[in-house]
Parts: C-alpha cells; sequence; structure tokens
C-alpha cells in the first residue's frame, strides 16, 4: 500500500481482503479516459461498514466526504456552465461516444437558442 491512505499496483486481492477502510486508487494513465478525467477511484474495503466523516487528509477543516445535491431545475445551467469551461463529454470521454454525445448536446443547445428567438 502506499502512503496516506492510497493503494498502489502492487496490491494484490489477498492483501486487500487485511484492509480495512476507504482507500484511494490512482491507475496508470494508459488511457485516454483515465489521462483527461484524472482518475482517482476509491476502495472500500468491507464496503458494509459506515465510512466514517473526518477531517480530509488535505487539512483546512474540510471533511473527507460531502454531499453536493444538484437539483432537477439547476442541471442544464451545471452542464451549461462547465461546458463554458471546456468541462464536457468530448473531454471526459475522448472517444467516438464521447464526441457524438458532446456534439448531439451542442446541437440541442443551438436548435434550443434557435427557437428562442
Amino acid at each position: 500500500m502506499g502512503g496516506d491512505g492510497f493503494l498502489t499496483d502492487q496490491i494484490t486481492r489477498e492483501m486487500l481482503a487485511e484492509k480495512r477502510g476507504v482507500f484511494g486508487y490512482r491507475p496508470k494513465a494508459a488511457f485516454p479516459r483515465i489521462i483527461n478525467q484524472k482518475g482517482l477511484f476509491t476502495v472500500h474495503c468491507d464496503a458494509a461498514n459506515v465510512i466514517d466523516v473526518k477531517e480530509s487528509l488535505v487539512g483546512n477543516g474540510y471533511p473527507n466526504l460531502i454531499r453536493l445535491h444538484i437539483p432537477a431545475n439547476l442541471k442544464a445551467d451545471v452542464v451549461n456552465l462547465l461546458a463554458d469551461y471546456g468541462i464536457d463529454r468530448a473531454h471526459l470521454f475522448p472517444d467516438l461516444d464521447g464526441l457524438s454525445a458532446h456534439i448531439n448536446t451542442a446541437t440541442s443547445r443551438m436548435r434550443k437558442l434557435g427557437e428562442e428567438k
């Protein structure tokens, strides 16, 4: 296991069986999706256990776990705001599926803007 609650590629299934808690795992950047998403996975050893909410490892008084509830009526606004910052399906999923989802969303947005005029 790596330091600070992070697992490395050297961890085995047998070693995981002995662990308790939640650990971070950053996979090798072998695929475009992993690179673009800056992927970090969590490994929950004994997933039936409740996660202890405590101060984050980064400190500053922030908890290690928060729940962010975005009301359904704000979803389109949040997606559009993220797209304005360059965070969209084409960048998160750099393959044909992501590109086609991005083009479909952009086309839909253009149609809605045209209908409003």
